[in-house]
């Protein structure tokens, strides 16, 4: 199997181990999985007004007049609530390592749910201890320490989130 396709391979699992056994309101639920001939499918939940980032950076004018700034700040505190589940209630922790606005979707009535767990971590039971891991997710939401020095916390995840924000 080349490098690629186990890697992908391996994104699948993680994602399909986690998902299995988390259940909370503002994360993405998932529904059911496909293995077949080498072809994967995930199952979720329909979000119907798509991701965060489309809302505040996208080309849909419309799209970013229906978030006005009461609806900006719920969005927030829901997206934080399903962070704040993996990272005190999930047992054991996990670190999500790509938080970013077009991972926090959005449901027919507004409502955020945490996406994309492919490259997620289930991390140390306590949570000041680091990770020694080699950086993933995306640039421009990557914890600088993280980064640099390669010790991931559940605050990596923290950092990540404030900046869907400040970009907004």
């Amino acid at each position: 199997m080349s490098s690629d396709k186990q890697k992908n391979s391996n994104e699948f699992r993680t994602e399909l181990d986690l998902l299995s056994r988390l259940n909370h309101a503002h994360l993405l639920s998932l529904l059911g999985y496909c293995e077949e001939g080498g072809e994967r499918l995930l199952v979720y939940e329909f979000m119907a007004h798509g991701s965060l980032y489309n809302h505040l950076h996208g080309k849909n004018k419309a799209l970013k007049e229906q978030l006005d700034w009461v609806k900006r700040v719920t969005i927030a505190v829901q997206a934080a609530r399903g962070i704040e589940y993996l990272h005190g209630y999930a047992c054991p922790p996990v670190i999500h390592r790509d938080i970013k606005s077009s991972n926090i979707l959005i449901d027919e009535e507004h409502n955020a749910r945490v996406a994309d767990f492919g490259l997620s971590l289930l991390g140390p039971v306590d949570s000041g201890s680091p990770l020694a891991e080699l950086p993933a997710g995306t640039l421009g939401y990557l914890d600088p320490e993280y980064y640099r020095l390669h010790y991931l916390t559940t605050k990596s995840d923290v950092y990540s989130f404030e900046s869907c924000f400040s970009r907004s």
